[in-house]
């Protein structure tokens, strides 16, 4: 089930730092975890990206390729 999970996190997120992360990321070991220069809102920061990543997890595609 692992292998289902995507953490996307942003670096500058002040609402929801990466460190809050922390707990949910340890509690499903092999969920895939990427970190991302972004605040919180992902999407309206920068949705390229955003969508890179969401589209490398969903087909298994890596974003940077």
């Amino acid at each position: 089930m692992s292998d289902a999970i995507s953490y996307l996190i942003g670096k500058r997120d002040v609402m929801t730092p990466p460190k809050a992360a922390h707990t949910l990321i340890i509690a499903i070991p092999g969920a895939k975890v990427t970190l991302v220069d972004i605040g919180h809102a992902l999407m309206t920061e920068q949705p390229d990206v955003t969508l890179d990543q969401l589209f490398s997890f969903a087909t298994g595609v890596d974003a940077a390729a």
